[in-house]
Formats: structure tokens, sequence, C-alpha cells
């Protein structure tokens, strides 16, 4: 299909017919309860405690203080990790023929699961990569998705009626 440009002097006249008709509208009114509900929606958020409001809200100090305690919390968990990772030690009971033969069944496992995962792979050509890496980009989108729609839905939402006095 050829696709051809208008006539341009029928363009202006279009043009001029359709802003004619736009300014007869006029202006639309708001409605009369706008603005208080308005002034009751920001009055109700500044009447917020600063740890309810957003984080670029609170006072200096408090973002400061909370960044401090978020990573003294940090390096206290890293600290707290390693230092239980070098006290485990295993003693002649944890090296029980039991608990030997379990580690060596789990081994095993993930060794064949390894072994068969790099068999795939190596199988595997460039449409059928292309396609898996789809495949897990729209499930991660869907997951997204569902997780908003279900916030969305579960939490209460705020309706500017319920602010009016």
């Amino acid at each position: 299909m050829k696709v051809t440009p208008m006539n341009p002097e029928y363009e202006q006249r279009l043009e001029k017919l359709i802003d004619r008709k736009l300014k007869m509208l006029g202006e639309r009114p708001a409605p009369g309860t706008l603005m208080p509900r308005v002034l009751a929606a920001i009055a109700a958020q500044k009447a917020l405690p600063w740890y309810k409001r957003s984080f670029q809200r609170w006072p200096k100090s408090a973002q400061i203080l909370f960044l401090i305690t978020a990573a003294v919390a940090y390096v206290g968990v890293i600290y707290g990790i390693s230092v239980a990772d070098s006290a485990v030690n295993l003693t002649e009971a944890a090296k029980s023929t039991a608990v030997a033969e379990n580690a060596g069944a789990a081994l095993s496992f993930f060794e064949a699961l390894f072994r068969a995962g790099k068999l795939l792979a190596n199988q595997l050509t460039l449409p059928w990569i292309a396609a898996i890496a789809a495949l897990v980009m729209f499930m991660s989108a869907s997951v997204v998705g569902a997780g908003a729609a279900i916030v969305r839905l579960a939490l209460p939402q705020i309706r500017f009626n319920n602010l009016q006095s």
C-alpha cells in the first residue's frame, strides 16, 4: 500500500477547524471537592511521623545514623559468618561412616547433575540458548508483575474520601 502525503491546503483547513471546535468547548472546571481533597491529602502526608515518610524526607541525622547502623550490622554479619566458619572443625564424631556415606552420596548426586548440565550445554545451539534466555526473562518479568499485582491488591488503598474530615 502506497502512503501519500495529505494535501497541505486540506491539512491547514482541518487544523483550523479542529482548533476552532476545541476552543468552543472551553475550559473544563475542576470539581468543587478537588481542592479540599488535595489539601487534606497534603495535610495527612505532613502529619506522618518522620520514620513513615520516604527515606529522602527523613532528617539528615536519622539518615546518617541509619546508614551507619546498617553498615555496622553488615560488617557484624560478615564477621560472624567468618568466625563461625573458622570455628567449625570436624570432630571425630562428625567423621563417622554414616556422615561420610551421606556426604559421598550428595557429592555423587551433584557430580552427576553437573555432568548432565555440561553435556546439555555442549549440545545447545544458539537458537536454543536465545530461547532459554527469553524464557528466563519472561518468567522473571511474570514474577515481578505477579508480585506487583499482589501488593496492589493486598495492601489497603488510601482513598481521598477517607482523608476528608
